[in-house]
């Protein structure tokens, strides 16, 4: 029986459903970033220790909420992760990432943002999302169909010019 087909699962929606879409969430964690009172000041938008606080003081809270209000699924639009530049800690910081948000029990959609290294991305995000479609998509952007919606997943990214 395919994980999508389970009873009490996704294969049981149907109208009306309700879903949150969140992004930019730049989860992360000290742990992956062992460096951080050597590091140099970034293009960043915020110091990476307000992404690292923002976890308690912003993700939490959301995320207990949702739990309550009971959505279908969530819709993430990107930036899952702040994106360590060391390759084996952005995967463990991906990883965690997608843990954290499963751990509250509501399935999660995700498209690749920017901060999302791309291999990294591949290889740790794309079997999760794979699960949950039921089917491996080929690239990083994949639809969804769900009680008569599509629902579309892009990522400007992938875009490649052709001319």
């Amino acid at each position: 029986m395919d994980a999508l087909d389970t009873p009490g699962t996704l294969a049981d929606i149907s109208r009306p459903f309700t879903f949150a879409v969140i992004g930019d969430t730049h989860y992360s964690h000290p742990k992956f970033y062992p460096d951080l009172e050597q590091s140099p000041a970034s293009r960043r938008p915020l110091a990476i220790e307000k992404y690292i606080e923002n976890v308690d003081y912003v993700l939490t809270p959301m995320m207990e909420a949702l739990q309550e209000s009971s959505p279908s699924f969530i819709v993430l639009t990107g930036d899952l992760v702040e994106g360590s530049r060391n390759e084996g800690l952005a995967r463990e910081e991906m990883k965690a990432g997608l843990d954290y948000f499963e751990s509250y029990g509501i399935p999660v959609f995700l498209a690749r943002g920017n901060h999302d290294a791309v291999q990294v991305f591949n290889e740790v995000a794309m079997p999760r999302v794979a699960e949950r479609l039921g089917w491996v998509p080929e690239e990083t952007y994949y639809f969804w169909d769900v009680a008569g919606c599509r629902l579309v997943f892009l990522d400007t990214g992938a875009w490649i010019s052709q001319g």
